[in-house]
């Protein structure tokens, strides 16, 4: 029967890079007991590193193992003792070490384990302060109006997205101004809009009036008089006339002036007439009427034939012998 007493040392790897060589040493003792050969085996491990700081990436390993034999008696204290020893150097390969500051990870340990470094975590411009007695070991300062571990919340009353139509957002300590959440602001549309968020699209024609039959339009969120004779008229509200319609009314205006007298000139004449005839009982075309009924006359007894009852002219011819 074998018992087999152990003592276990935990071992440590670790290279550092100094001025001067470092080196370290880790002892394991394993002890035997054989009952039936009354033999004592005392097994002794040493392992050495050593590394230089010239060559920070490589380091040297030697083991040394020292094996002790006693044989246990109850009448003699004497042992014999046989001594082997085994000595083994050799070199490890290059990048197979750990890092001895724990605030920095890689092949070369030139990358930062800090997590705020790694992993950016804080949101919305937040600044993020490492902290290694936090179970996640960094925390975020989050920036005015935003909340949440990583200030992923944002309770801002005024964002990109709350007023419309590229309404200007401003916040305001009024009870008199519209309200969502419990946090006041006011959009200032630009024109055209209306409304809490500028969703309201506003009929800028509603108190333009355009002259001359011009129709009002909204044209890029900016009234606009269409004249519907641009040879006619132009303007803001259509309201002036161009040197064609004007030289157009001026001979209008002429030929109507012409035609007013015309018509003015035979009425008179006509009362005039009238009242010289009726009132004053003159008549100033009598003679020259008279003169008309007369010439009238003797055109129709001109044109009347000869009647069959006139006497006709007979030829009586008498031959002498």
């Amino acid at each position: 029967m074998t018992t087999v007493i152990t003592q276990s040392i935990i071992t440590t790897l670790s290279i550092t890079s100094k001025t001067s060589a470092t080196t370290e040493t880790t002892d394991t003792l394993i002890t035997t007991v054989d009952a039936a050969t009354n033999t004592l085996t005392t097994t002794t491990t040493t392992m050495s590193i050593t590394s230089q700081a010239s060559t920070p990436n490589e380091a040297t390993y030697t083991s040394t193992t020292t094996v002790i034999n006693e044989t246990l008696t109850s009448t003699t204290s004497s042992a014999v003792i046989y001594l082997s020893t085994t000595t083994m150097s050799t070199t490890t390969d290059k990048n197979t070490y750990s890092c001895q500051d724990n605030s920095y990870i890689g092949t070369y340990c030139n990358v930062s384990s800090d997590a705020c470094a790694m992993s950016q975590p804080c949101e919305n411009a937040a600044t993020c302060i490492p902290n290694n007695t936090l179970s996640l070991g960094y925390y975020c300062q989050c920036q005015s109006d935003y909340e949440g571990y990583n200030c992923q919340y944002d309770n801002r009353v005024c964002m990109e997205s709350t007023c419309w139509h590229n309404g200007t957002c401003i916040s305001v300590n009024s009870t008199v101004v519209s309200s969502t959440y419990g946090k006041n602001f006011k959009c200032e549309c630009i024109q055209g809009y209306d409304g809490v968020y500028c969703e309201l699209s506003v009929d800028l024609c509603g108190n333009i009036t355009c002259e001359n039959e011009g129709i009002c339009q909204t044209v890029e969120l900016v009234w606009k008089c269409l004249c519907v004779n641009s040879k006619f008229y132009y303007g803001d509200f259509c309201q002036f006339k161009t040197s064609t319609l004007v030289i157009k009314e001026i001979l209008s205006k002429s030929f109507a002036s012409i035609a007013i007298g015309a018509i003015a000139t035979t009425c008179a004449f006509v009362i005039v007439m009238d009242v010289l005839k009726y009132v004053f009982h003159i008549d100033p075309v009598e003679t020259e009427r008279d003169n008309y009924r007369k010439r009238r006359e003797e055109q129709r007894r001109a044109r009347q034939p000869i009647k069959n009852n006139q006497w006709k002219l007979a030829l009586r011819f008498q031959y002498v012998s």
